[in-house]
């Protein structure tokens, strides 16, 4: 892998660089700020950038899902007039990138605005790739997606990691080598599916899992206890069954029910048995929240579990984009060890799954 502070003689080049920007609002700033690193080192080296990214999942090109709110940010943070270029008219656009000054920063409009941007689409990474002279993936979120500006791209253009792709493979890849024990690993939210492949990858190298959310839910189902179906999982059923006794797995005791009979958070007796296994754990790693944390009345449980993190001493790997919102409302993101930008990127890394994006990049 070619990493981007290895490039050389790039001054009056133009680096495309494929950012983690789907956030719903500046404020959001997490992915915002760990793009900064990677754009200002190009600004400094004198290289042309030209920004690209994707915002939510548009059916059809939309100003809600827009990346143009996004230029003042960038002006701000960068010091520079940024040129937003508004369509996927390439031809355009390469005149106006091959015409401007060194240094001069682009941002392209949101990337699934054309459904060949998903469809991995050749001819649209080649005309993608023709804005530019190389290529940086700097968005370790979108990784495990063969997309056309993470995967097809890096056929027609010499291609590096960014700082932030780096840094995220980093911690990833030390916390899994070296943890130390005891190690939790904490799984909620959704993707009930993509979090039982961690479980099954990292089971041997674990002390302790406590499972919430939908997870939580489907194993408890899987013991018997009835569920509304809007609350587990039913491809995931099968497996809770056959691993539902294995020691290590901890489900909730007591659960927070809607009126319609829902479990939309763990209970004050899960929060506090959980929270004493991870005050004494070495080493964390937590994705997906306890509930539907949105709504106060199901909250206490995934605050909880935040805050016996953030006080834990050891070393904690926290991602998902709603434990990270979680814990930027809590004012807490800074004390967690490592705050990762992935969610589906992480899960896939954790499981041992080959991600496209840095496949394409060998």
């Amino acid at each position: 892998m070619r990493l981007i502070q290895n490039a050389s003689k790039i001054k009056g080049k133009t680096a495309i660089v494929r950012a983690a920007l789907d956030v719903r609002q500046i404020s959001d700033s997490l992915r915002l700020e760990r793009s900064l690193k990677t754009l200002k080192h190009l600004k400094r080296q004198k290289a042309k950038i030209v920004i690209i990214a994707h915002r939510g999942r548009p059916e059809r090109p939309s100003q809600n899902l827009s990346l143009k709110f996004l230029a003042p940010y960038f002006k701000k943070n960068l010091d520079k007039d940024i040129v937003f270029l508004p369509d996927h008219h390439f031809t355009k656009s390469r005149k106006n990138i091959e015409k401007s000054p060194d240094g001069s920063i682009f941002l392209l409009e949101n990337l699934r605005f054309s459904k060949d941007e998903e469809r991995n689409e050749p001819h649209f990474a080649h005309q993608l790739a023709s804005l530019g002279d190389f290529y940086v993936n700097d968005a370790f979120s979108v990784s495990h997606r063969a997309h056309a500006s993470v995967d097809a791209i890096t056929k027609y253009l010499p291609s590096f990691a960014g700082f932030d792709l780096q840094n995220e493979l980093r911690e990833l890849r030390s916390i899994i080598r070296s943890p130390k024990k005891p190690m939790t690993l904490i799984l909620g939210g959704g993707k009930a599916l993509d979090k039982f492949s961690v479980i099954e990858k990292l089971y041997p190298n674990v002390q302790h899992i406590l499972l919430g959310g939908i997870l939580g839910n489907t194993f408890l189902r899987a013991q018997g206890l009835h569920m509304h179906p809007e609350s587990i999982d039913g491809k995931v059923l099968p497996k809770a069954r056959e691993w539902s006794s294995k020691r290590k797995i901890q489900i909730p005791p007591d659960l927070v029910w809607d009126t319609d009979g829902r479990a939309l958070d763990i209970g004050p007796k899960t929060s506090e048995h959980y929270s004493k296994i991870i005050k004494k754990s070495k080493t964390i790693i937590w994705a997906g929240p306890m509930g539907m944390f949105e709504k106060a009345r199901y909250r206490a449980g995934s605050e909880a579990i935040a805050n016996a993190v953030a006080q834990n001493k050891g070393r904690s790997l926290v991602g998902g984009g709603e434990t990270s919102t979680l814990l930027i409302q809590m004012g807490l993101d800074k004390k967690v060890g490592f705050l990762s930008t992935g969610g589906g990127a992480m899960l896939d890394f954790l499981a041992g799954k080959k991600l496209p994006g840095l496949e394409a990049l060998k």
